[in-house]
């Protein structure tokens, strides 16, 4: 069914409304006027608005609605399903699906409880307890403690451009490949073009091998302004295990100030052999002490994860004077014990009560971070 006429709406009821109560409805006709509030519910099989709408009050969309048409008013959504191939002034929505085309635009985003799928473009978004997800465009990005965001469609890697970006929520990233873009293959990227505040978490979903040395660039700042701040628990060069995969962070990196994940060289310890029993002995030289039951090379990097309960007591017998790229620790109950010293080249990164005996010559200037109780027995050169 199609609505071809013209409406002109004046303030004389509190509102008006158009309903679909079933089967479907499109208006393809021009909506205008000064009426007090608009309602379209599109609770039947949808309601398409194809033609131009613009009134100085604001409007409300429930149920299942097309905009197809230009529709310049600011609009609060309750509840509803929204695919938008057209023009949608600024949007305030709770609890609703908001699907935005590669032809359509939408303003001003208040997203409470909801999904925003962008293919399109829009306006600065705000996010509470929503998902904001796509390949579109985007203006500045505040992303709230509960919140999610993640380029490209659910579960694909995709490119997001948005203008600036704070974040407290989690920063969803699938690795398919080492070059962002869209589609299997490919890896998430934000490609920010204002500043970058980062705190909340970092999750990330990895669907290939990547080789030793990959690198993933999954925030593009361009310009030379800094990212400030980091996600949790995750400072510069910290390490993110993910079974045998271990990347390290840096928001140093690309031309200077992107956040890149570089697949590195590391050992995680795990107590015992991989498919099961016990370890003959705690010692660091005992491959079956470690995930994949080998043991580290010089320069490898050293990870001590939380929830290990078989053999957290261990020993260093490496020869002295064995280098590591950097030493981390989570969790709690760790003692990592030995005579012999190691050069470390990328520091200590700590979140428990743990404790290290052993010396350390530092071979590069480098940190010790800790946000928990770590104790250095040995002497540190």
């Amino acid at each position: 069914n199609v609505w071809e006429g013209n409406i002109y709406m004046t303030g004389g009821r509190p509102s008006t409304n158009f309903s679909v109560s079933s089967g479907s409805l499109e208006n393809s006709g021009d909506i205008s006027g000064y009426s007090q509030e608009v309602r379209f519910n599109g609770y039947g099989n949808g309601l398409q608005l194809s033609g131009d709408s613009a009134y100085s009050h604001s409007s409300y969309l429930y149920g299942t609605v097309l905009v197809s048409g230009s529709l310049t008013s600011s609009y609060l959504i309750n509840y509803a399903t929204l695919d938008v191939t057209g023009t949608l002034g600024s949007v305030n929505y709770n609890a609703a699906t908001i699907d935005v085309a590669a032809t359509g635009t939408v303003g001003n985003v208040q997203n409470n409880n909801g999904i925003l799928d962008v293919t399109g473009t829009v306006g600065n978004v705000s996010d509470n307890r929503a998902t904001i997800r796509g390949t579109g465009v985007l203006g500045n990005v505040s992303n709230s403690s509960s919140g999610t965001l993640t380029p490209g469609p659910e579960s694909e890697a995709g490119v997001l451009d948005i203008g600036s970006l704070s974040t407290s929520g989690t920063y969803v990233v699938d690795l398919d490949g080492t070059t962002p873009g869209d589609g299997a293959g490919y890896h998430d990227q934000l490609n920010v073009t204002g500043t970058v505040a980062l705190g909340g978490n970092l999750q990330l979903n990895v669907g290939y091998a990547p080789a030793i040395g990959s690198q993933h660039v999954i925030i593009n700042n361009d310009d030379t302004d800094a990212v400030t701040g980091n996600f949790s628990g995750m400072y510069e060069g910290s390490l993110l295990v993910l079974g045998t995969h271990v990347f390290q962070i840096t928001y140093q990196g690309g031309d200077g100030n992107d956040v890149v994940l570089e697949r590195i060289p590391a050992n995680v310890w795990d107590g015992a052999p991989d498919g099961g029993g016990t370890s003959l002995n705690a010692n660091w030289t005992t491959g079956e002490n470690w995930v994949g039951d080998v043991a580290p090379s010089a320069g490898d990097y050293l990870v001590f994860p939380a929830g290990v309960t078989a053999n957290q007591d261990n020993t260093n017998d490496f020869d002295p004077g064995t280098p590591f790229g950097s030493i981390q620790i989570l969790g709690s109950g760790y003692v990592l014990g030995g005579v012999n010293s190691v050069v470390l080249g990328g520091g200590i990164t700590n979140s428990g009560a743990n404790q290290v005996g052993f010396g350390l010559t530092l071979g590069a200037d480098q940190a010790i971070v800790s946000s928990g109780d770590l104790t250095l027995g040995g002497e540190v050169d």
